[in-house]
């Protein structure tokens, strides 16, 4: 990709919206976007992902032109077999009872 009119593709002067198809083979539930910036920096993009005659898209918004990854991100292993919905559970009912006010 190239930019006409752009000083410094580094450092835009306004932020900019980028709408890209998400790979066919590529969950899009676990879907990030690694931004390698060139001063040696890296962002980690959680973009908004959508559908278009049945076709999955990616948006996000940057601030600076550079090489970007698509990858997935791992789904945490819950070695209990629980969901989040079930450990929150467990959590109150585990937790003690609050003591009754003393009422006078």
């Amino acid at each position: 990709m190239t930019l006409t009119g752009v000083e410094n593709p580094e450092k835009l002067k306004v932020p900019v919206q980028l709408i890209l198809p998400v790979p066919t083979n590529m969950n899009p539930k676990f879907l990030k976007i690694i931004h390698f910036r060139k001063n040696g920096g890296v962002n980690y993009i959680s973009p908004y992902i959508y559908e278009i005659s049945g076709k999955k898209y990616a948006k996000f918004v940057i601030t600076s032109f550079s090489d970007f990854a698509f990858v997935e991100e791992e789904e945490e292993e819950n070695s209990t077999g629980e969901d989040d919905k079930d450990k929150e559970k467990k959590k109150m009912d585990q937790a003690p009872e609050p003591e009754p006010e003393n009422r006078r």
